[in-house]
């Protein structure tokens, strides 16, 4: 059983019809959120909670679009946590790129976000001049920012970070749509990655398989410690991981990002572990149609 609230600029609405909602064991039950009459139909911006009156549950979202923001369809998990504060290690502003962050403050009290922004220079230094940005979230609102709109923030790729300055937490997601040479959107939705409260970070991620084809700067890769860190790929070969060649012990500078291409023949098509000595986020670019499309890797434990 699931209760399922949509939170918009006009207030929470919680639709009868989505009040102790049944979902059988081992089943999946969609729920249409622009549906008319028990969604959210025609408002700019919707967060949706979905809480279990019992039992565990797994949320996932499908969305397809095509209008002059967005196109194609983009599947991700939902959120199952509040975090105040959440990572996203790739990112682009230009022409042919459009970059949104929801932000989703489902508490009782208004909150203030910062949202700071990493330009990618020359060395990747994520340390470089940041941009930022300071909005005010509603109780039980959504608040966008849109990376294209800031005047201070260059073009070319970055990362990003969203914090909360009052103590209560928050969910951010980012929609980043890229435009193809052949002018086809392709959008991809994801949350960031949350940063745990006990400064807890993962130091290997997986990429359950890598791209069918070759493609430069596949992986984007950010070191969270302010020291240098060494990272590593490798494959799952029939005795266990084997190492990439010219991908070992790659030079990780404290507080900076690189990019990794996939272009060896050994990683296409197989599963990747990018292994470090620090703690790191790793997201991927995944070829679509002629553009890419961004997903997270597979984090692994959590560790110093």
């Amino acid at each position: 059983m699931v209760d399922v609230s949509f939170h918009t600029a006009s207030g929470t609405i919680e639709p009868s019809v989505y009040n102790g909602l049944p979902v059988q064991p081992y089943s999946v039950r969609v729920i249409d959120v622009g549906v008319e009459g028990g969604g959210a139909r025609g408002e700019a911006s919707v967060g949706v909670s979905v809480r279990a009156v019992r039992g565990a549950l797994m949320v996932g979202r499908s969305m397809t679009a095509d209008d002059d923001r967005r196109g194609g369809t983009s599947i991700s998990m939902a959120a199952p946590l509040l975090a105040d504060r959440w990572w996203f290690a790739d990112g682009v502003k230009g022409p042919q790129a459009s970059e949104r962050f929801s932000v989703l403050n489902p508490t009782d009290e208004a909150v203030t976000v910062r949202a700071t922004f990493f330009p990618a220079g020359e060395a990747e230094d994520v340390a470089a001049e940041a941009v930022t940005s300071v909005i005010e979230v509603a109780s039980y609102d959504v608040a966008v920012i849109d990376a294209g709109a800031l005047a201070e923030l260059s073009e070319g790729d970055h990362s990003a970070v969203f914090s909360t300055l009052d103590g209560r937490s928050i969910v951010v997601d980012r929609a980043l749509t890229r435009v193809s040479p052949s002018g086809v959107k392709v959008t991809s939705i994801a949350a960031g990655v949350p940063e745990r409260r006990d400064g807890l970070a993962p130091t290997s991620w997986l990429v359950a398989a890598g791209p069918s084809v070759e493609v430069e700067t596949g992986l984007v890769i950010i070191n969270l410690d302010n020291v240098d860190r060494e990272v590593s790929l490798s494959t799952y070969g029939s005795n266990g991981l084997v190492a990439v060649e010219g991908s070992t012990k790659m030079m990780l500078p404290a507080a900076s990002r690189i990019v990794v291409d996939l272009t060896e023949t050994e990683v296409l098509g197989r599963p990747i572990a990018v292994e470090s000595t620090g703690r790191l986020l790793v997201e991927r670019r995944v070829p679509s149609a002629d553009a890419f499309s961004s997903a997270w890797a597979i984090a692994g434990m959590p560790c110093c």
